[in-house]
């Protein structure tokens, strides 16, 4: 047996990925561990989204030139040349092989290069019933489908990840149940568009999320990014469902450009005018949601007033995050072969949108002062701090007091803001930690 270190990039559903292998490990008796000091192996699991995501693989590739290593995630399964170019020294499994982890490392520790990166149906089915280890035993990640049904010509993701595949509501349920049994309170579902769920199988989200709200226990439901085309679908049943005491009230609605014209160009499904339906509607109902979407500056053909027309939508709903990216071409796709912007015009227009973005991220921070109510501390912050979220998914900042720790519940009041979260004090703490 042996003690592996797992290094995760990319979205929920790879550090879901994650922690599936580190349940699929652990279940045949390796160890995996914290401290990439102690590891005999090392699993990179590695993110094709952009060139940035994908070059963190090489850097960490490089930092553990001296174990064996072997590579999991999108890159490869995206592009499965490279199994044989620059990954040809290490072994490689892809995303709907994660059940075979144990062999993979096993052979890897005897010297035995693998290369695992079809997609067997049947691994698609067994996926989520697979078992799982969580990082952090308070938010439970559950991957409700993968793929999606679109074809946009930045995106290489899909490449990796594929058609719609939608697991059963049956077999989610029970996962959900299980999470929540073992001590979850948060249930982040997630997915490459999980507007997109059950539409292979004649089912749809709205569904899914009536039944998930049944589901007796003290939690609560992030739901992952849903694309416009579906918010406009299920626009009546998300207004209702969000506004429910289990779901967290936040939307992750990607606009990538306030212009029909880019929108076209990158085989968006769906108009300016729908994203702004939805998105209009959604706030209107829900005063107090957060709104996340994602930019991209500079797509090909994009022109000065293309651009100044996503500004414009900026302006007027004021999300409270941006996941703002420059336009990068991708190998192999179909956005790679367009005419290319200039890439100082480019870095122009992403620094006036990031200006206004952090003045309207500011302000909308600044509205939450005052507010108090009851959050769990997730995850580690800087400078002796503990960070939680409220009910909105807000991130609030507390300095760590005296036996305040990790998975503590506690009552807080927001007294500052910054750009990116709250501060806040505890004013009342109840442990709810095993």
């Amino acid at each position: 047996m042996a003690n592996v270190y797992i290094k995760t990039f990319g979205c929920a559903l790879n550090q879901s990925d994650s922690e599936t292998m580190v349940g699929v490990l652990e279940k045949e008796g390796h160890v995996v561990v914290s401290d990439e000091k102690n590891a005999d192996a090392v699993i990179i699991n590695s993110c094709t989204v952009k060139d940035e995501a994908e070059n963190k693989l090489y850097k960490e590739i490089r930092r553990h030139k001296n174990r064996r290593i072997i590579i999991a995630g999108c890159v490869a399964q995206a592009d499965r040349k490279l199994a044989e170019t620059k990954l040809k020294d290490y072994s490689v499994i892809g995303t709907s092989q994660l059940s075979n982890i144990g062999t993979v490392l096993n052979d890897a520790l005897l010297g035995k290069r693998s290369v695992l990166l079809d997609k067997p149906n049947k691994g698609k089915e067994e996926r989520i019933t697979l078992p799982r280890v969580r990082k952090n035993e308070r938010v439970s990640i559950i991957p409700i489908n993968e793929g999606c049904r679109g074809s946009c010509t930045f995106c290489k993701t899909k490449q990796a990840r594929g058609k719609l595949y939608s697991y059963r509501k049956k077999e989610i349920i029970s996962e959900i149940k299980k999470s929540v049994e073992s001590g979850a309170k948060e249930v982040w579902l997630t997915s490459q568009d999980t507007g997109a769920y059950g539409l292979d199988i004649d089912d749809s989200l709205p569904r899914l999320l009536n039944e998930i709200l049944k589901i007796e226990g003290d939690f609560m439901v992030r739901l992952g990014m849903c694309n416009p085309e579906y918010g406009v679908m299920y626009l009546k049943e998300l207004k209702k469902i969000l506004k429910h005491e289990k779901m967290f009230r936040f939307i992750h609605l990607p606009l990538q450009s306030g212009s029909n014209c880019v929108l076209k160009g990158m085989k968006r499904e769906y108009s300016k005018e729908e994203f702004l339906k939805v998105a209009r509607e959604l706030k209107k109902a829900i005063p107090d949601l957060t709104l996340a979407t994602d930019i991209i500056v500079g797509f090909p053909g994009e022109t000065e007033k293309d651009f100044e027309e996503t500004m414009e939508v900026v302006r007027e709903l004021e999300p409270d995050v941006i996941n703002m990216s420059r336009f990068w071409k991708r190998p192999g796709t179909p956005a790679a072969k367009m005419k290319q912007i200039d890439s100082k015009i480019i870095k122009q227009r992403s620094i006036r949108l990031r200006e206004l973005f952090h003045k309207i991220s500011v302000e909308r921070n600044k509205r939450w002062i005052g507010w108090s109510g009851r959050i769990i501390f997730e995850e580690e912050g800087k400078n002796d701090t503990l960070v939680g979220r409220n009910y909105a998914f807000k991130p609030i900042v507390v300095k760590k007091e005296k036996g305040l720790i990790l998975n503590d519940e506690s009552m807080v009041k927001i007294t500052s803001s910054t750009m990116w979260d709250l501060r806040g004090e505890v004013i009342f703490r109840r442990l709810i930690r095993k």
